[in-house]
C-alpha cells in the first residue's frame, strides 16, 4: 500500500512537471522545450544556430524563456516566431545574448506576426546602432527591459527609441554598458511615453552629457555614469546643480580631465574646480609704447575668470635694462615703468590654470615720440654720436669757406694786376 502511494505522488508531480525533448520545439529535433502547467520555456542556446529554426508546434500561455544565446545568428527575423506564438500571452524574457547578431528584422508585436516581450538581451553582439526593430511598436506594460551591453554603440541619438509617440513604456531599464557610446542626443528618450527611466551607461566613452538633455519625470529613477572618461570642465558644472548626484550613487562617477582632477569624483567637487581652457579674448594686436609709464593687459580668458593666473615674458637684450618691466604679481596687467626708448620687440603673456595653458605673444610697437636707436645703444651715446657727426659736418664746412675765400682772393689779385 505505501508503495502504490508514493508512485502515485511521483506521478502527480511528474505530471505537473514535463520536460519533453523527444516532441522537440525546432526542426530537426535542436531545441528542448520545458513546461508545467502554466509556464513555458524553450531553451535554444549554444546550438551553433545560424537562424530561427522552423517550429513544429503552436505555444500558448506564459513563455517564460526563448533562449537563442550563444549562436552563430547575424540577422533576427522576428516573423520566425510567428503563427507558432499566436496563443502566447507573453514572453517573460527573449535571450538572443552572446551571438553575431547587426540586425533585427520586421519588428516585434505585429499581431499574427511576432509576439511581444519584458525583457530582451541582445548584449554580446555586434550591433554599431540600435535596431528600432527591436523595440514593440504597442507596448503597454508595466515594465520594459532591454540590455545592448558589450556592443559597439558610438552613439544613442535622437528619437532611437521610438518616434511614435502612442508608444507607451511607463517603465524603460535600458543597460548599455560596455559599448563605445561617446554621445546620447539631447531627445534620445524623448516621444516614446516613458514616464519613468532606469538608465545605466556605465564603461563608456562618454565626456559630457548636454544640460538640455531629456530625462523623463520621475521619483524613482536612475541613471549610472561611471567609467566614463569624464571631462570636467566648465561645460560639465551644471551637473552640481541638477539631481543627477541623488540618482548616480551606486557607482560614484569619476572625471578624467583634467589631469589634476583625474580619478576624483565628480559629484565630490566644488563649482569652480569645473574651469575650461585659457582662451583669447580678441585677436592679439600691436601695441604702441609712448615715453613715460605703459599698462599692457593680457587679452585672455578663462572661466571661471577668478582661476585664472598671467605671468609675463619678456626680452630684456631689447629693453633698456636701467628701467625693467614692472609686473604686478598674477594680474592680467604689466606696466613698462618710464619708457625712453624701447626697440620693437615682443612681450608674452601667458594664462594659465589646472584645465591647461596658453602663451599670447604681444607685438610692440614705438610710437613717433619714443626714440628707436640701434639695438644695445642709449641715450648718451647717441648724444655722443650726434655731436661728433656735427662736428665733423663743422670742419668740413669750414674748410670749404677757406677753399672759397683763398679762391676768391686769388681772383680779385689777378684783375688787379691786369
Amino acid at each position: 500500500m505505501k508503495l502504490l502511494t508514493t508512485l502515485l505522488v511521483i506521478f502527480t508531480l511528474l505530471a505537473g512537471h514535463v520536460v519533453d525533448s523527444q516532441n522537440c520545439a525546432g526542426t530537426p529535433c535542436l531545441c528542448q522545450r520545458r513546461s508545467d502547467s502554466m509556464v513555458t520555456v524553450i531553451d535554444c542556446s549554444n546550438l551553433g544556430l545560424t537562424e530561427i529554426p522552423d517550429f513544429q508546434e503552436i505555444f500558448s500561455g506564459i513563455l517564460e524563456l526563448l533562449d537563442f544565446s550563444g549562436n552563430e545568428l547575424v540577422t533576427f527575423d522576428t516573423s520566425k516566431l510567428g503563427f507558432n506564438f499566436i496563443g502566447v500571452s507573453g514572453i517573460d524574457l527573449i535571450d538572443l545574448s552572446n551571438n553575431r547578431l547587426t540586425s533585427i528584422v520586421t519588428g516585434f508585436a505585429i499581431p499574427n506576426v511576432s509576439p511581444s516581450y519584458d525583457k530582451l538581451n541582445i548584449s554580446g553582439n555586434n550591433f554599431d546602432a540600435f535596431p528600432s526593430k527591436a523595440i514593440p511598436l504597442e507596448f503597454a506594460r508595466v515594465d520594459l527591459v532591454i540590455d545592448i551591453s558589450n556592443n559597439q554603440l558610438t552613439s544613442l541619438d535622437s528619437h532611437f527609441i521610438a518616434d511614435n509617440t502612442n508608444l507607451g513604456i511607463p517603465t524603460l531599464t535600458f543597460i548599455a554598458r560596455n559599448n563605445l557610446i561617446e554621445t546620447v542626443h539631447i531627445m534620445a528618450f524623448a516621444n516614446a511615453g516613458i514616464n519613468e527611466l532606469l538608465l545605466d551607461l556605465r564603461d563608456n566613452k562618454l565626456t559630457n552629457i548636454s544640460q538640455e538633455f531629456y530625462f523623463p519625470i520621475s521619483t524613482n529613477r536612475e541613471f549610472n555614469l561611471s567609467g566614463n572618461p569624464w571631462n570636467c570642465d566648465c561645460n560639465f558644472r551644471w551637473i552640481l546643480q541638477s539631481d543627477y548626484k541623488e540618482i548616480s550613487q551606486r557607482a560614484p562617477p569619476l572625471c578624467d580631465n583634467p589631469a589634476p582632477l583625474r580619478n576624483k569624483e565628480l559629484f565630490d567637487l566644488r563649482p569652480d574646480d569645473f574651469v575650461c581652457f585659457p582662451v583669447p579674448t580678441t585677436e592679439a594686436k600691436d601695441l604702441v609704447i609712448t615715453k613715460g609709464d605703459n599698462t599692457v593687459s593680457c587679452p585672455a580668458t578663462a572661466d571661471p575668470e577668478s582661476t585664472l593666473g598671467i605671468t609675463w615674458q619678456l626680452d630684456l637684450s631689447c629693453y633698456d635694462n636701467k628701467k625693467p618691466l614692472s609686473i604686478i604679481a598674477n594680474s592680467k596687467v604689466a606696466t613698462l615703468k618710464d619708457v625712453t626708448f624701447f626697440p620693437e620687440s615682443n612681450i608674452t603673456c601667458t594664462a594659465s590654470n589646472h584645465a591647461g595653458s596658453i602663451n599670447i605673444p604681444l607685438t610692440v610697437v614705438n610710437s613717433e615720440d619714443v626714440g628707436h636707436f640701434p639695438e644695445g645703444g642709449n641715450e648718451s651715446d647717441a648724444g655722443v654720436s650726434g655731436g661728433f657727426v656735427f662736428l665733423i659736418i663743422l670742419v668740413i664746412l669750414s674748410i670749404l669757406l677757406c677753399l672759397l675765400t683763398g679762391a676768391y682772393y686769388f681772383y680779385l689779385k689777378q684783375n688787379l694786376e691786369c
